[in-house]
């Protein structure tokens, strides 16, 4: 029994957990944390402008009856019943815990309690409930997809990606028809990444294969798997990679890729912003680039969709999503022959450069005529009909 320090280790404790396969322990459940979320509501039933700035609270994802003590150092919570279980001094703690798993439901970082759990060689688990408290690795669920910050991403930041990826699926049943959903791509930060109608029909099935052109922490990719679909993710940034990685561990069938894509193989410098947690890392400066400094960079390589569809005899490709920061263009340039030879669904960011709406629809165009385009206002989205 030890502390969960890697991510194959908090996965399994949190699925066990989901799934009410465990009996447990707590230390540090009180009503003082307790108010902070609304603990009786499943996080996947509430809106998304609630749900995304929550961890998993502990009753969302098991029973008060699972809980067969909580623990405290405060003397003040001693005695206390909390969701109808008696609050115990610290002292008994050893004897108890070593029956079961320990979960700390913490609301401050619990440092020298953890240094005390890993000293009795207890297995525990942390969640941090409020957003500034991003320090340890947050598993985040939303309706099946699984996704990992390890406390560099800014909750605001991934509160904002995700709503894109997520806002159809948990308040519009997941359906991408214009006439239920023509409004999110104004209301929404860059709208929805499918789209049904007259022109077009860009959506995950079930068993597609999936290029994430851009994947930063694994969002989209992490929708794409409980779609049934197979996700081939890039992302280029080394740091931002490792919560890609996470991500795919917790998901089935997200291949991480490390590397950006481009017209040709190649290494080039990837531009890093340190103030917007790496989401506008890009291999160019565009015009959304204006007012951010970038203080650092790093090589990174870069590949092209044709030469990784031949490299791995993929048989087709369904579906690519892109949102790299002006580098659109290039992506497509080098997917010319994937483009022509399997028609994939493409959904498609177009606001990073001026001209990219007319630019990205000519290229798509002259790699295979029979492409219908319909533009919105960050994206395009095409498909054969």
């Amino acid at each position: 029994m030890k502390n969960l320090k890697s991510i194959e280790e908090h996965r399994e404790l949190f699925h066990a957990l989901a799934n009410r396969q465990l009996q447990i322990i707590t230390y540090g459940l009180s009503e003082k944390n307790l108010k902070y979320s609304p603990c009786p509501i499943d996080i996947n039933s509430l809106p998304l402008s609630l749900s995304l700035y929550l961890s998993p609270t502990l009753k969302s994802i098991i029973d008060s009856s699972y809980i067969k003590a909580n623990f405290d150092s405060n003397i003040k919570n001693i005695n206390s019943i909390i969701e109808g279980v008696k609050t115990l001094p610290l002292d008994e703690l050893d004897k108890r815990a070593k029956e079961y798993p320990l979960v700390i439901m913490a609301i401050e970082p619990r440092n020298k309690i953890a240094e005390y759990l890993d000293c009795i060689g207890l297995h525990y688990y942390c969640f941090h409930e409020m957003p500034y408290m991003q320090k340890e690795i947050n598993i985040f669920k939303i309706k099946d997809a699984y996704f990992c910050n390890k406390g560099y991403i800014h909750l605001q930041s991934l509160y904002t990606i995700a709503k894109d990826t997520f806002y159809v699926p948990l308040e519009m049943g997941d359906c991408y028809e214009e006439t239920k959903i023509g409004k999110l791509f104004e209301l929404l930060p860059e709208g929805p990444y499918g789209l049904i109608n007259e022109q077009v029909n860009v959506t995950i099935k079930p068993k597609d294969i999936v290029i994430d052109s851009g994947s930063f922490i694994g969002d989209f990719a992490a929708y794409a798997s409980t779609k049934g679909a197979t996700t081939y993710a890039f992302e280029p940034t080394k740091n931002i990679f490792e919560y890609l990685q996470s991500t795919a561990a917790l998901n089935k069938n997200i291949f991480p890729i490390n590397a950006g894509l481009g017209e040709a193989k190649r290494t080039m410098n990837l531009l890093k912003s340190n103030q917007l947690d790496g989401e506008c890392n890009s291999f160019i400066k565009n015009n959304n680039h204006d007012n951010i400094d970038f203080t650092n960079s790093e090589q990174a390589q870069v590949t092209t969709i044709d030469f990784f569809v031949q490299e791995n005899n993929l048989s087709k490709v369904d579906f690519i999503k892109a949102d790299i920061e002006g580098f659109e263009r290039q992506m497509l340039l080098g997917a010319k022959e994937t483009l022509a030879k399997f028609a994939p669904k493409l959904a498609i960011c177009t606001y990073h450069l001026p001209d990219d709406p007319q630019v990205l629809e000519q290229i798509i165009k002259e790699a295979n005529p029979k492409y219908n385009v319909v533009q919105k206002k960050k994206k395009l989205f095409a498909s054969v009909p």
